[in-house]
């Protein structure tokens, strides 16, 4: 079986970018949680969009056995708008960071696989974490975030698996207001410091 060009590899799996993907393998991409179907429907009808327009950069982690498709994950360059220490409430700064604008574990990898568990930390661990840092050395990059579904056990996983954090409630609406893109209008921002 010819591998595809490889962004990063680990000793299991290996990443490339949405392009070397099969048409038909990423209309066939489905999430275990059907609370999750935005992830799904991205990944099926925007991801290429989104590619054409510099709006994401998509990336599929394959078994290196097997080539089976295990998740993919988007990228995209952002900022945090936190409140200074200044006395003018209106005041905020920016700070430079790199969205994970999609993460998804395949619904037939996990069907197939139901005794691995953790898959999606090693995937940030060893493959989305080394691409920021890649692009942290060619750009300014402090913080690493996600706009999470507001579901406690997602969340949980974010926080004891990923090591995210929340803001307060008060620079939580704060920044909300500010930056929280439209299609993540219920979405919990967390977040990681670099």
């Amino acid at each position: 079986m010819e591998r595809r060009n490889a962004v990063i590899e680990t000793k299991h799996l290996y990443c490339t970018h949405l392009s070397d993907a099969d048409v038909n393998e990423i209309k066939n991409f489905s999430v275990v949680n059907k609370e999750g179907i935005g992830v799904e429907k991205f990944i099926r009808f925007n991801s290429y969009i989104h590619e054409d327009t510099n709006l994401d950069r998509s990336y599929l982690i394959r078994v290196k056995a097997t080539d089976e498709l295990v998740a993919y994950f988007s990228l995209r360059a952002g900022f945090v708008a936190l409140d200074n220490t200044s006395e003018n409430e209106d005041s905020f700064d920016s700070i430079p960071g790199v969205e994970i604008s999609n993460f998804a574990i395949n619904k037939h990898y996990r069907q197939k696989h139901p005794k691995t568990k953790g898959i999606g930390k090693v995937i940030f661990e060893n493959i989305i974490k080394p691409i920021i840092g890649e692009t942290a050395k060619l750009i300014g990059v402090r913080i690493i975030y996600i706009f999470a579904l507001p579901k406690d056990k997602l969340l949980s996983y974010y926080h004891g698996a990923f090591d995210f954090a929340r803001l307060s409630e008060e620079q939580e609406n704060k920044m909300h207001n500010r930056i929280r893109p439209a299609y993540d209008k219920d979405c919990i921002f967390m977040y990681q410091r670099i």
